[in-house]
This record gives C-alpha cells, structure tokens and sequence, in this order.
C-alpha cells in the first residue's frame, strides 16, 4: 500500500506538469498515427475518391484552427455586458467545433458510402473515421494541455 500513496502524492504534486509535458508528444502521436492509417489505406487501395481525403484534412485544419487560441483567453470574465473579446473567441469555437463534427460526419458517411455495395472493401472507410478520430482527439489533447499561466515553460501558445 505505500507505493500506491507514494504513486498518489507523485501525481498531485507532479502530475500536472508531467501531463503538460508529454502532452504535445501524445497529441503528434495521435497525430501521426492518424495520417499513418489513411495512408496505409491509400497505398492498399490506390485512387481514393476526394471525399476519403476530405474528413482528414478538415479534421487537421480543426484541430489548427482550435489550438490558436490560447486557454488563457478564455479564462477571463464572462458577464454579458463585458468587451466582446471573449464572446468572438467562443464563437471562433463554436465554428472550430462545428468544422470537426462536419470531419467526424464526412468520414462516417463515406464508410457508409463504401459499405452499401457487398463487394466494397471497408478498409478505406474505417480507416478515414479512424484517421478523423485520432486527429481530432491530437488536437484536443493539445489544446487541454496548454499552459495557462503567464510563463510559458517554451511553448507557442
């Protein structure tokens, strides 16, 4: 038992800096193995139809676009009759958010596309919701990893 207390007091005292550590490394593999599926699926199948590629590169310009935004503006105040500043970063969201549920229902619907015939393989279809999937769970992990305090500790945002 007292290696799990000790485990325990490691992780509140250290967990949060170790979290935003290897969050950027966790978020390039998610990344990574994302554009690696769609990839294999490309080289297995040859031509794929622009709608296979579409789900993909929305997802990586969403998951661009969230992580310009920085989670310290977002941490202010948030009465109604305030400067509009954080009321446009919470738009600028909301249309991020929509950018990546327009992804997630591109990539499901070309699986749904190439699973209607019996003789279609399912593989490039899985592997764009796949693919869609992981990218979008990079850039969120990135972006719930971000400093908030001033110092940066040398990242971009």
């Amino acid at each position: 038992m007292p290696c799990i207390y000790a485990l325990a007091e490691w992780w509140h005292s250290s967990g949060r800096d170790a979290a935003r550590r290897q969050g950027p490394v966790t978020a390039g593999a998610l990344f990574a193995a994302g554009w690696s599926l769609f990839i294999d699926a490309c080289l297995m199948h040859g031509k794929l139809s622009f709608l296979h590629w579409l789900g993909g590169v929305l997802a990586t310009l969403s998951a661009l676009f969230l992580n310009l935004v920085s989670r310290h503006d977002l941490a202010g105040s948030a009465d109604f009759y305030g400067d509009g500043g954080q009321k446009r970063i919470r738009a600028y969201l909301l249309c991020v958010y929509v950018i990546s549920f327009a992804a997630l229902a591109v990539s499901v619907g070309v699986l749904v596309h190439d699973g209607k015939d019996d003789g279609n393989d399912l593989w490039p279809g899985i592997a764009t919701v796949l693919q869609t999937t992981l990218i979008l769970a990079s850039g969120m992990v990135f972006f719930n990893t971000q400093n908030t305090e001033a110092d940066n500790d040398g990242f971009l945002m």
